[in-house]
């Protein structure tokens, strides 16, 4: 019975060696599936902060894109009220300039008529002088409006080209 005893023994020990090995064999399947799994965590959780980083990243850039749009806003609200400040002052110069008109084309009129001269001919030169130099005095008041608008247009070019977007620099 030793031969037998010692089969035994070996298909024991055979029995005894394949169950260590599947023992093994399931420990590594067990200890990779959780070092997948951990993994798996580990790369869920860098995507997690991937994005949390970009969505802070894209808020930061959606904000600081809504102030450039808010200030160029206000830049273009800034130089639209004067241009409108400067059209008004405008109307005004023109208004002025067609009543000066008026009372400048009556005078010449008046004065080419002969109307209110007097027979005397020392009063009569010193009335048309006087005449003359109220047509003169209203041509030189025209003359002003005239340049007031003129420097008016000037001011609206100038107030819409600093208002203008330009490459590289900074509206502030």
């Amino acid at each position: 019975m030793n031969i037998i005893g010692s089969l035994v023994t070996s298909k024991m020990l055979l029995i005894g060696a394949v169950a260590a090995a599947v023992a093994i064999a399931a420990a590594g399947v067990l200890g990779y599936s959780k070092g997948k799994a951990a993994d798996k965590q580990r790369s869920d959780l860098v995507i997690a902060n991937m994005v949390i980083e970009a969505k802070t990243k894209l808020d930061a850039a959606n904000k600081e894109t809504r102030a450039l749009g808010d200030q160029l806003q206000a830049t273009k609200e800034e130089a639209e009220n004067a241009l409108q400040a400067e059209r008004d002052t405008n109307a005004r110069h023109v208004a002025a300039a067609v009543e000066s008109d008026g009372r400048v084309r009556r005078a010449i009129s008046d004065f080419a008529s002969g109307a209110g001269t007097t027979q005397d001919s020392l009063a009569a030169c010193r009335d048309e002088a006087r005449r003359l130099g109220d047509v003169l005095g209203e041509t030189l008041r025209a003359h002003a409006v005239c340049t007031g608008a003129a420097e008016a247009e000037a001011g609206t070019a100038r107030a819409l080209l600093a208002a203008w977007p330009v490459a590289g620099r900074v509206v502030q």
